[in-house]
């Protein structure tokens, strides 16, 4: 009689084996996927359903922090409503795809967009007086601050910063921190928070040359009427965005223009 065979991970149907991956983090998956051809064509699977589905979970939240140094304490956080994943196939149409050549490392140049809305508007209450700073005084003379709800204005409110430079600087400062949030049953309560920028790492330097260059770009797509929907050039050598780590993981896109006089 022949001795029995030792059962072999591998030897699993992949429906088994990517019930037993699919609990790992993103960061052990990528460490998993030189295993073998069939654990690195199982993982690219999860991770590619992983960024599908991301954006429809209603109860989280990517928000944004958007501000002058000065206006640390004042401005509201953003909220960023998800608009596309250039280059990332649909549900449907994905599982036909995932096992290409060079589909694992293409995952790593794709960039997802968002659109950065102010939060709407519930009421106000009573300004909270910070230690150090100059209270905010409302148009009406009364002394209030904005009380918002955990969800965005759905983009009808733009969002404008105003960069102020002497003649003599060569630049400005500029912070921005992205971090997504777990949204709780009252306004304002967040249960949980994973940031994306780490603390002390949002602040950017915004050059004055780079500010007159896009300026000058901005005024030559008005004068020749461009239209905006137009795709432009890829995430990673859009000049128009700015970086807010040198790795390119997180930028802003923006459009500027000289203030009226």
């Amino acid at each position: 009689m022949s001795p029995p065979t030792i059962p072999r991970l591998t030897d699993l149907p992949n429906e088994i084996l990517v019930s037993i991956l699919t609990p790992f983090l993103a960061t052990e998956l990528l460490r998993l996927a030189v295993v073998c051809r069939r654990f690195h064509s199982l993982i690219i699977r999860i991770l590619h359903f992983r960024l599908v589905l991301a954006p429809s979970l209603p109860e989280y939240k990517l928000i944004l922090e958007a501000y002058h140094p000065s206006k640390r304490y004042f401005d509201p956080h953003l909220f960023c409503t998800y608009l596309r994943t250039d280059g990332l196939s649909t549900l449907d149409d994905g599982a036909e795809g995932v096992h290409g050549i060079g589909y694992f490392s293409a995952m790593g140049r794709l960039y997802s967009r968002f659109r950065p809305e102010r939060p709407e508007l519930a009421g106000t209450m009573p300004l909270r007086r910070i230690a150090g700073a100059a209270p905010a005084q409302a148009q009406n003379g009364s002394i209030v601050q904005p009380i918002y709800r955990n969800a965005g204005d759905g983009g009808t409110e733009r969002i404008v910063h105003s960069v102020h430079l002497d003649p003599e600087e060569l630049f400005g400062q500029f912070c921005a921190y992205s971090s997504l949030v777990r949204l709780g049953p009252r306004r304002g309560l967040f249960l949980g928070i994973v940031p994306i920028v780490k603390p002390n790492q949002g602040t950017m330097r915004v050059w004055k040359n780079w500010l007159c260059e896009r300026a000058r770009e901005a005024r030559r797509r008005h004068s020749e009427e461009e239209d905006p929907i137009t795709p432009g050039p890829e995430a990673g050598q859009d000049p128009d965005i700015m970086w807010i780590d040198y790795r390119r993981n997180v930028g802003i896109k923006n459009s500027w223009c000289e203030p009226l006089t």
